[in-house]
């Protein structure tokens, strides 16, 4: 018995169409015939679930393995002929399904009025994936190339470009992580518009370039007023943010790059839709794809899918010196578990694929962004992110400033200190004036109250920019070193802010002991006695950023 004659013997409610036949599916449950089949050249089985089951689902609950209805030894030309003919038969029965519900008469129901609108829908799509398949398909890259060694003794590398450094670097693909829902795509098209208008993100560098942003999940009146929202909320310049960024929607219609194979083991092929978007992403500095899921219509957990799909961005980037940052959901388990430095899932070429991995992650206290890996620079430093009563992603430094576009990371750094230093004023904790990371240390100190930044919490690398912002402050005379009697009747030395110090050690003489402190450097010491009063003026001997973000509420 051929293959289609096996499946016809084990299904139920079997009618004959056409060329074809007309079956309950047997993947899942069906009261009226929804699986079409037709049988193919070489005896193929052709079947088609307009409930959306799986070929390998269909033929397992009839007790076939996929390649017993597909040959494995097929061209790539006859798994074309395949898909189509799959997609005719299909096609077929939903002009038979449109032709009687052309006569008025077999509209009894709302239910027979929802049939016909769905077999119209699925015209469409059966007709424009046709038509697909029919066109030429794209040729496959050279998959080796003869490379010149005759000047290798003169090879150097490049520098590095990034659209957003460190996150987003040049040539590559970056994956962008995040739970549905969480606020990534939201994020990454607040990043798209500060490349878009030149500005830093977050006191990253960034080169302003065109952007493409891709939607493939949500339609153009979200994504547009979100990009509205985005650009209030971050106070960029509208005429420059619109007149460098362009929208793609592909949620009109079946948009993946790249769909699997109909036959076993069969290679995945790139589509007409990835075709276009070769075009489309000509002259562009960051293109942006919202999201994998939609990109992406093969097998996730097979490396060489995978691969395949990765290198097809990758072609993208290199070919416009572009950054590519495909938009992904993360794995809830990963995510539960902290992330771990791992939070997608599917096979690992996802992660070996790409250059820089980030993540949008919600923690204990709220939301992170975590770079996770970082191949061509160090890895940035966790951003914690707050959402705006509009529902805008906005990192947590910044939210609220008029600034934030020029703020650097120290600047921040020195912000969230003052901040937690004042509420340390308030609440009569003494300071220690120890920058030694430990129990006797002032980040330890500092680290119960709720305005201590939670970036300083995040490892060695946190507590080192808590005792570098302190450092910076020391510096600029903002906080200085005094010594106090303690109730044991001891003296130590803590931290205070310089406009708070007590009257017994306010003398020009404390000052100047303080500013021999050994955690100054020499040239701060060696001011002069009128200059260190003047240190302790806040105003005067702070940085610019610093009166910018201290002027936060």
């Amino acid at each position: 018995m051929t293959p289609t004659e096996i499946a016809l013997s084990r299904l139920e409610k079997v009618k004959k169409t056409g060329k074809g036949w007309m079956a309950c599916c047997p993947a899942h449950p069906d009261k009226t015939p929804s699986l079409s089949i037709a049988e193919g050249k070489d005896n193929r089985l052709l079947v088609k679930c307009f409930a959306g089951c799986e070929y390998r689902d269909i033929m397992a609950a009839i007790g076939l393995s996929p390649k017993d209805g597909f040959s494995e030894g097929l061209t790539e030309s006859a798994r074309r002929d395949y898909r189509i003919q799959s997609a005719r038969a299909a096609l077929q029965m939903q002009e038979i399904i449109i032709n009687i519900g052309s006569n008025p008469e077999n509209l009894q129901t709302d239910e027979d009025v929802a049939t016909l609108a769905a077999a119209f829908k699925a015209k469409a799509k059966l007709t424009e994936e046709i038509n697909q398949l029919e066109a030429e398909p794209v040729p496959p890259p050279q998959p080796l190339v003869n490379i010149d060694l005759s000047d290798v003794m003169q090879a150097r590398l490049e520098n590095v470009g990034f659209s957003v450094k460190p996150w987003f670097p040049n040539r590559h693909v970056t994956l962008f992580g995040g739970h549905g829902g969480i606020g990534k795509s939201t994020l990454a098209l607040a990043v798209a518009a500060h490349v878009a208008a030149g500005l830093s993100f977050a006191g990253m560098e960034v080169t302003q370039s065109p952007v493409l942003f891709v939607s493939l999940e949500d339609e153009p009146m979200i994504v547009r007023l979100r990009l509205r929202r985005v650009i209030e909320a971050y106070g960029l310049p509208a005429e420059k943010v619109l007149e460098n960024m362009r929208l793609l929607d592909g949620t009109q219609g079946m948009a993946a790059l790249m769909t699997g194979g109909d036959g076993f083991n069969s290679e995945p092929q790139f589509t007409l839709v990835y075709r276009e978007l070769l075009k489309q992403s000509e002259g562009a500095g960051l293109v942006i794809i919202d999201n994998a899921s939609d990109a992406f219509e093969a097998n996730e957990n097979a490396r060489r899918d995978v691969r395949l799909f990765m290198r097809g961005l990758v072609r993208i980037a290199r070919e416009n010196d572009a950054a590519v940052v495909l938009l992904a959901h993360i794995d809830k388990m990963s995510a539960k578990a902290g992330s771990q430095g791992n939070s997608y899932s599917g096979s690992t070429a996802w992660h070996n694929s790409a250059r820089s991995r980030i993540a949008l992650i919600s923690e204990e206290g709220g939301v992170s962004v975590l770079h996770e890996k970082a191949n061509l620079s160090a890895c940035a430093d966790p951003l914690p992110i707050n959402i705006n009563e509009h529902g805008i992603p906005m990192p947590a430094r910044l939210e609220g400033t008029q600034e934030a576009g020029g703020m650097t990371t120290e600047a921040m750094d020195q912000a969230e200190m003052l901040r937690a230093m004042r509420a340390a004023a308030e609440a009569g904790i003494n300071v220690p004036a120890n920058l030694t990371p430990g129990a006797h240390s002032a980040m330890n100190a500092l680290a119960n109250l709720p305005e201590y930044s939670p970036t300083f919490k995040r490892g060695r690398q946190g507590k080192s920019r808590a005792s570098s912002a302190l450092t910076a402050l020391l510096r600029h005379g903002i906080i200085v070193a005094e010594t106090y009697r303690k109730p044991n009747r001891h003296y130590a030395e803590r931290f205070v802010l310089a406009s708070h110090r007590t009257e017994e050690t306010a003398s020009n003489e404390d000052v100047k002991s303080a500013l021999r402190h050994p955690l100054i450097p020499p040239s701060a010491s060696t001011r002069s006695e009128e200059h260190a009063s003047d240190a302790l003026t806040l105003n005067d001997a702070a940085p610019v950023e610093i009166d910018a973000i201290d002027a936060l509420p």
